[in-house]
């Protein structure tokens, strides 16, 4: 199904493969958002229909927005493992 244009969605990712990694103290770190094109995803056309049945033929431009102002504040949570 179509994410709606121009309305703010929640994504929760809580069933997803993580790797971990020990930052120092202070150290920044950069959320990386974008359509994915590698032979190990699954290509998704963006055309709305099912994923797997969509070809070449049937691709459509997918326009990415992302809010984080004062009136959608954004919050990335990482989970901390001791």
């Amino acid at each position: 199904m179509p994410v709606p244009a121009g309305r703010p969605e929640k994504y929760v990712f809580d069933n997803f493969t993580f790797f971990s990694r020990q930052v120092a103290k202070g150290s920044h770190v950069r959320l990386v958002v974008g359509s994915v094109n590698t032979p190990s995803a699954e290509k998704n056309y963006n055309s709305g229909g099912v994923v797997t049945k969509e070809t070449g033929k049937d691709a459509r431009t997918a326009h990415i927005e992302l809010l984080h102002d004062a009136d959608h504040p954004s919050a990335l949570e990482l989970p901390i493992v001791n």
